[in-house]
C-alpha cells in the first residue's frame, strides 16, 4: 500500500474513543437536562422568588440522585467544582489542624500534591507490585502519627486497582485517624453495597460519569464534620459558598440517575469489554504486560506496558490511526515523567515509559474493543520492527 493511500485509510478511520479515564461523553439526557436549565429553567438556588424556588427544586432532586448512588443520605453531600477541589477542601482542613497526611505513592495531584504543600506534612505508605496499599507499613505510620488524615484513591486512575477501603477503614478508626477516598474513578465503577459509609470522607467528579465537567461532590459520613474551603454567601448549608451551577447539578444529577438505575449491567459490560480487549492483544502481540491485573479492578480500564517500545511514540501513532488512549502520566515537559503509580509499583523506568492506559466506557461497543486490539497490535509490531526491538 503506498503512503498516501495508508494515510487517506487511516483518516477514513472512524474514532475509538478509550480515554474515558479522562472524561466521558455526557449521555443525550444529560445534555437535554442542562440545556432546558440554561433555558426556561434557569434561575438562582438562593434568590427568594418564584424563579429561585423553581431553582432550588430542580437542586435538591439531583442532590438525593448523588447521594443514593453512593447509598448515603443527601444531606451529606456537598456540591463542588469537582474532586479536585472537594479532596482540596479536605486537606487543606487538616493542614490547618496540623494532622499529617498519608498517602500512596501513586495518588492525584489533588491529594499528593495538596497533601505536600507544607514541609513534613505528608507521609507515604507505598504500594505492593500489584498496585495494593501497604497496610503493614500504614499501621505503622498510623502508631506514629494518630489522628492523621489518611488520604488516597478508592481506584487508581492509572492501573484501574481498588484499594481495600473496609480495611483501611478499620485501621484508621483504631488510631483515631480520619479517612478520605478520592472515589473519582471508582464511584459508579463498583457495586453499590460497596459505597458504605465507614469512611469520613468520599470525593467524585461528575465528568467521569457521562455528566458534565466542573462538578463534583464532596460526601462525608455521619461523624464528620466540613470545614469550608471556600466562604462569601454561605450555600450548601455554609459548607461551600458561591453560586451552585445549577446546571451542571441538574446534569450531575440526571448522570447518577442513570448510573444508578443500570449499575449491574453497566458493570458488566465494561468487563467484557476491557477483558475482550485484553485478550485479543495478548492474542496478537507478544511482549505485553497488563499492570495491577493480579488485583482487583475497576471492570474499564486497563494498563499495559508494551515491552521495548515507546509508549509516547505509540500513543502519536495511535492518535494518528484515532484511537484515542493515553500514557497516563502528566506531561511538564516535552518528554512525560513516567507514571508515580507504575514506578511505586516497582515497575522500572524504561517499563514505563512503555505503558498506556485504555479506558472504556457504556458508550463504548464490543467492535471499538477488537478494533482498537487489532490497532494497537499492529502499531506495536511497526514500532518493535522499525527500532529492532527484540523481545
Amino acid at each position: 500500500m503506498s503512503k498516501r493511500a495508508a494515510e487517506k485509510r487511516t483518516s477514513m478511520r472512524r474514532e475509538i474513543y478509550l480515554d474515558n479515564n479522562a472524561t466521558t461523553r455526557p449521555l443525550g439526557s444529560v445534555v437535554d437536562a442542562m440545556a432546558e436549565c440554561l433555558g426556561d429553567g434557569f434561575g438562582n438556588p438562593s434568590s427568594p422568588h418564584a424563579r429561585g424556588r423553581r431553582a432550588r427544586q430542580a437542586l435538591e432532586p439531583a442532590r438525593q440522585s448523588v447521594a443514593e448512588l453512593v447509598a448515603i443520605e443527601p444531606e451529606n453531600v456537598i456540591f463542588t467544582a469537582g474532586a479536585t477541589e472537594a479532596n482540596n477542601t479536605v486537606i487543606a482542613a487538616a493542614l490547618r489542624h496540623e494532622q499529617k497526611v498519608i498517602c500512596t505513592g501513586g495518588e492525584h495531584p489533588s491529594v499528593g500534591a495538596a497533601a505536600g504543600r507544607l514541609i513534613g506534612s505528608r507521609v507515604e505508605v507505598g504500594l505492593d507490585q500489584d498496585g495494593i496499599v501497604d497496610l503493614a507499613r500504614l499501621r505503622d505510620v498510623l502508631l506514629a502519627h494518630p489522628k492523621s488524615l489518611v488520604a488516597m484513591h478508592w481506584a487508581s486512575g492509572e492501573t484501574g486497582v481498588l484499594q481495600p477501603v473496609e480495611e483501611v477503614c478499620e485501621l484508621a478508626s483504631y488510631f483515631g485517624a480520619q479517612t478520605l477516598f478520592d472515589g473519582a474513578q471508582a464511584v459508579g465503577r463498583v457495586p453499590r453495597e460497596e459505597c458504605h459509609p465507614n469512611y469520613d470522607f468520599l470525593t467524585f467528579s461528575c465528568h467521569k460519569l457521562h455528566g458534565p465537567q466542573g462538578v463534583g461532590a464532596l460526601c462525608f459520613g455521619d461523624k464528620a464534620e466540613v470545614e469550608p474551603l471556600l466562604f462569601g454567601g454561605g450555600q450548601e448549608a455554609g459548607m461551600r459558598s458561591g453560586t451552585e451551577n445549577l446546571p451542571g447539578i441538574v446534569g450531575f444529577g440526571v448522570a447518577c440517575r442513570a448510573r444508578h438505575q443500570s449499575l449491574d449491567s453497566d458493570l458488566e459490560k465494561l468487563r467484557q469489554l476491557r477483558d475482550s480487549f485484553e485478550a485479543k492483544l495478548a492474542e496478537d502481540v507478544e511482549g505485553i504486560r497488563i499492570n495491577g491485573k493480579g488485583a482487583r479492578r475497576v471492570p474499564n480500564t486497563s494498563n499495559i506496558s508494551f515491552l521495548g517500545v515507546d509508549g509516547q511514540a505509540l500513543a502519536a501513532r495511535l492518535d494518528a490511526a484515532n484511537v484515542f488512549c493515553s500514557q497516563v502520566s502528566a506531561c511538564s515537559s516535552a518528554r512525560p515523567s513516567p507514571s508515580s503509580t507504575l514506578l511505586a509499583m516497582g515497575v522500572s523506568e524504561e517499563d514505563a515509559f512503555s505503558s498506556l492506559r485504555f479506558s472504556f466506557s457504556i458508550l463504548n461497543t464490543m467492535k471499538d474493543a477488537l478494533e482498537a486490539a487489532e490497532i494497537v497490535a499492529s502499531e506495536v509490531r511497526f514500532l518493535r520492527e522499525v527500532f529492532g526491538c527484540v523481545q
